[in-house]
């Protein structure tokens, strides 16, 4: 019996072998439309030094995984089939691990109070009574892609119950600031979206609502931007996107976000061509930005930006636990060159600027080049990434908004990259979770 029982368990631990290869070697690589579930399913990470030091490789192999399993739509479909026989039915939205505490739900009535508003409430009443983020009606928002006849071409939906849940938690972190405080937001496309229409020329350019309808969910100080205003793939300038193994926007890509968050502040911004730049590990430089036009052609260009002033970084654990850290060098490669690559839990910046102001940048490795961008308008840019291979409560050692307290932020700007859909747990879900996070010191 007992050799039965291991033989069965080598076998069982065979197959799952057998799966896992075959899935690897066989399973389209390349992101793609999923009609099920009206979203990019994630295709294989590019494997690199800097994916595997900055833990992009490991996120990027589990989001594959979980995306390219054999029968993923049918199994999908029977998993949705036993949760809706075995569950409640729930009219609220399907906000998976948002913490509710999030979503504006309206407080308690206090003692002796009735528990139910008065049905002569009025409208105007209510619009004050209710929630900025459940004021609007919601819809679904799109990302398109346009080919030459002007067409739309659905690449990714946003539906409107996480819109209106990431609406919600959007305004809980601009209920932190003080009454003056901004919130700015940025989703921006992946390479691999962009090279639909600089590489494969199947697209001429891409459009969407997003912002239209996040804007309309969210309250005062919040405000979204839409990646296609400012970002033009087939732009004749510079790149845009890396084209050698990565997913990532060049700095010039990081510059042209960094000026729309300038114009939506108010501020002249400190364009791209202001900048000199240097060539990684070349021992040359600097060069201005006319010096390198004519380098367009050299697709695996990765320049880096000479900041306009320079800038003390540290890198904080456990709150005010300080280690000397890099702010912009050009002895590394790839996006290392922006505060030594990845490094968690939380990075400062001091700039000396004496601006009056501070800043926070939230987001995945996208948000490493911005920050550097976004250093010229403020004192201080505290900036941190809360992908679990980065950041816990542990080593920070207290939650977002008690950082956002003691470094006292005036802005925060938050960007993620398609790659992580915000409108999945793994960006709303920790943003949630560590805003005001359980066991954080007060």
């Amino acid at each position: 019996m007992k050799k039965l029982s291991l033989a069965l368990m080598y076998l069982c631990l065979l197959a799952a072998f057998c799966c896992g290869i075959s899935e690897l070697l066989f399973v389209d690589k390349a992101p793609r439309p999923s009609e099920e579930e009206n979203r990019m399913l994630s295709g294989f990470p590019a494997l690199s030094a800097q994916s595997l030091l900055s833990g992009d490789f490991m996120d990027g192999i589990e989001s594959y995984l979980s995306d390219a399993f054999f029968c993923r739509s049918g199994a999908a479909a029977f998993s949705d089939s036993l949760t809706g026989l075995f569950s409640v039915p729930d009219d609220s939205p399907d906000t998976g691990a948002i913490d509710e505490a999030l979503l504006g739900d309206e407080p308690a009535a206090e003692a002796g109070q009735e528990e139910t508003q008065s049905a002569a409430l009025t409208e105007e009443a209510a619009a004050v009574e209710t929630p900025a983020a459940l004021r609007a009606e919601a819809r679904d928002a799109t990302f398109w892609l346009l080919d030459e006849n002007g067409n739309k071409i659905p690449l990714m939906n946003f539906p409107a119950a996480q819109l209106q849940s990431f609406a919600a938690i959007l305004d809980a972190y601009r209920a932190e600031l003080p009454a003056w405080g901004t919130l700015h937001f940025a989703n921006v496309p992946v390479s691999s979206v962009a090279h639909n229409i600089t590489n494969r020329k199947q697209y001429v350019g891409w459009d969407t609502d997003t912002d239209e309808v996040l804007q309309g969910l969210v309250g005062e100080g919040v405000y979204i931007y839409d990646p296609t205003d400012f970002l033009d793939p087939a732009s004749p300038d510079f790149y845009l996107y890396y084209y050698v193994e990565d997913h990532h926007w060049t700095p010039w890509g990081a510059s042209l976000c960094a000026d729309a968050f300038a114009r939506g502040l108010g501020l002249a911004p400190i364009t791209f061509e202001q900048y000199h730049l240097r060539i990684p590990g070349s021992g040359k430089g600097p060069y201005t930005i006319d010096q390198l036009r004519g380098q367009r052609g050299l697709p695996g260009l990765t320049e880096v930006i000479v900041p306009t002033s320079p800038a003390e970084c540290c890198v904080i654990s456990h709150m005010d636990q300080r280690k000397p850290g890099i702010f912009v060098t050009y002895e590394e490669k790839g996006y290392s060159c922006y505060y030594g690559g990845m490094r968690g839990p939380w990075r400062l910046a001091e700039t000396g600027n004496c601006t009056g102001r501070r800043a926070l940048v939230i987001g995945d490795s996208f948000s490493l080049p911005l920050a550097v961008f976004m250093a010229p308008y403020y004192d201080i840019v505290l900036s941190t990434d809360l992908r679990d291979s980065l950041y816990d409560i542990e080593s920070s050692g207290a939650d977002v908004a008690t950082y956002i307290r003691e470094y006292e932020i005036d802005d925060i700007f938050i960007v993620y990259s398609s790659y992580y859909p915000f409108c999945g747990d793994r960006v709303q879900g920790r943003l949630a979770r560590h805003l005001h996070e359980t066991g954080a010191e007060s």
